[in-house]
């Protein structure tokens, strides 16, 4: 009697199924490099961010993507890892596609035993490139800001609402220490008191 044998099986094949689909299916670029350096495994992200067609990759060496750059850090850690050395999960690093445009992508990656008992990277990627482009463009407006609100002669200050209707201090700049007596710093206890206390009552209306 072979059923609970077939219905192991059956289980076993059910479950690939389903772990190819989330594989497949998945907004994360999966692959697996074996210890030569070379892709064993791509789902279709990973070739999307790559910019080559899944026959171009899979055999490919990944340090042929890599920019000079990236070259050194990501080859090293691999090698480590591969050793059972304790190296990052996760870290940044930079990918040339196949059109030659530069992209910045973050990795998380891990080490398994194949079938055969060899030593295989298992990692995912994802392409940062627009969110890190967005938060450069943030720390450039923000210098930029600081800058002129130091060189006005008046006070820059922003202020907001509470849910219970009293105000405060988001930001002071350097120049409200002369005009309230105060920290410039808004997080200093002594400006989270109500806006109205810093208005003379005359005004308050």
């Amino acid at each position: 009697d072979i059923t609970e044998r077939w219905k192991a099986d059956q289980m076993l094949q059910e479950s690939e199924r389903m772990f190819r689909s989330l594989v497949e299916n998945s907004h994360a670029g999966i692959f697996i490099v074996a210890d030569d350096f070379r892709f064993a495994y791509a789902n279709e992200m990973f070739c999307t961010i790559l910019g080559y067609p899944h026959n171009e990759v899979i055999g490919r060496d990944f340090r042929s993507v890599l920019d000079s750059e990236s070259l050194e850090l990501v080859a090293d850690r691999y090698l480590r890892r591969q050793r059972g050395e304790t190296v990052p999960h996760r870290y940044e690093f930079n990918i040339i596609r196949q059109n030659g445009s530069k992209r910045r992508v973050g990795i998380s990656s891990t080490v398994v035993m194949d079938s055969a008992g060899k030593t295989i990277t298992l990692a995912q990627l994802l392409d940062i490139t627009e969110r890190k482009t967005a938060e450069e463009e943030l720390r450039e407006s923000e210098r930029k800001f600081a800058g002129i609100v130091r060189n006005i002669p008046g006070v820059v200050f922003e202020f907001r609402v509470r849910r219970d209707g009293s105000t405060y201090f988001s930001y002071v700049s350097p120049r409200a220490t002369d005009l309230f007596g105060l920290p410039s710093d808004p997080s200093n206890p002594e400006w989270n008191a109500d806006l109205g206390a810093r208005v003379h009552p005359d005004d308050r209306q």
